[in-house]
Order: C-alpha cells, then sequence, then structure tokens
C-alpha cells in the first residue's frame, strides 16, 4: 500500500510538471519579439532538439514543494521557478532548498499583481524588488521575468534595464 503511494504522488506530480511545459529558453537560440510593430514576450522557442522545459510558478504556499522537488531529483531533472518576491521573502527556506537542487530561479514580480494595472514606476517596482531580494538571499542573477497572469503591453516588454528575457505566463509547447 505505501509503495502505491509513492507511485501515485510520483505519477501526478509528473503529470502536474507536464501540463506546466514549455521548452527551455536556451541561450543559443534567438527569436523575436516584435511582429508587426507589437512588442511580444517569448511564447515559444523551437529548436531542433527534442527537449521539454518545465517551470512552476511558486507565489502562493508551499503544500507540495517538497514532493515536487523530491520526484524532480528521482528524475534527475531541471526546472525553473518563477518566484514572487513576497513568497520567496515568506519562505526563505524553501527558496534555500530549490536553489540548492539546482533550479533555476525566474522573476514573478512581488505580488503577482496585474502588470496592465499598474504605473511604470510600479512595475519597475515588483520586478526590481524581487530581482533585488532574491539575489541577496541566493546570490542569482535571474535571466527570465515571467508577467503574471500575461497580461502586458509594450512598455512592459520593453522596459529592461536588468536583461530579462520575458516569458508568457503559460508558454506553449511545440515538439
Amino acid at each position: 500500500m505505501r509503495c502505491w503511494k509513492k507511485y501515485m504522488t510520483a505519477g501526478l506530480c509528473l503529470l502536474f510538471l507536464l501540463s506546466c511545459s514549455f521548452y527551455y529558453l536556451s541561450e543559443y537560440v534567438t527569436v523575436s519579439k516584435n511582429v508587426n510593430g507589437k512588442e511580444l514576450p517569448i511564447y515559444s522557442v523551437e529548436t531542433k532538439e527534442k527537449e521539454l522545459a518545465l517551470t512552476f510558478n511558486t507565489a502562493w504556499n508551499t503544500t507540495y514543494l517538497n514532493q515536487i522537488l523530491e520526484v524532480l531529483e528521482d528524475h534527475s531533472c531541471k526546472v525553473v521557478f518563477f518566484i514572487t518576491g513576497e513568497w520567496g521573502k515568506k519562505h526563505p527556506e524553501e527558496l534555500k532548498k530549490i536553489v540548492e537542487a539546482g533550479h533555476e530561479i525566474g522573476n514573478l514580480s512581488w505580488d503577482h499583481r496585474n502588470m496592465m494595472q499598474l504605473s511604470e514606476e510600479e512595475q519597475k517596482r515588483e520586478i526590481t524588488d524581487t530581482h533585488t531580494m532574491i539575489k541577496e538571499m541566493t546570490g542569482l542573477e535571474m535571466k527570465i521575468f515571467r508577467i503574471p497572469y500575461g497580461a502586458y503591453d509594450d512598455a512592459v516588454i520593453k522596459w529592461n534595464e536588468l536583461g530579462y528575457i520575458i516569458s508568457y505566463d503559460g508558454m506553449i509547447l511545440n515538439i
């Protein structure tokens, strides 16, 4: 019975991982971010390799984090955890576990607010406060910013003083 529960948990975690997946944003791939004069976040990345990238938005709780980390370790998988600053500040030990396990950390803003409802200054603060806090806690320079709710305009995409790859919330899988 105990073995069955372990396999069921692993299966559910893998199913969740696959449902949250998108192609890994490799530094060797170039993509266009401008279509017909409109700035776009990265929706998908086409490569010749058969690679799958898994991501998690980490903004609310830690309910399944240990199980997810265990399944990822059991299968030698590395993923991107998009972290809100608020979550990282509230759960520093869990953030350290993610980093120590070798996973990449992405920026999900301070408190996952809709960027379209914020002033430009508030948008910048959401991103930079999270960046600064996570860098101070982990020493990592995040490379990817995921737009909460997929809500963006040209200003959100163009403002990029930190050199982020701007990712859409819910990237498309192209295999």
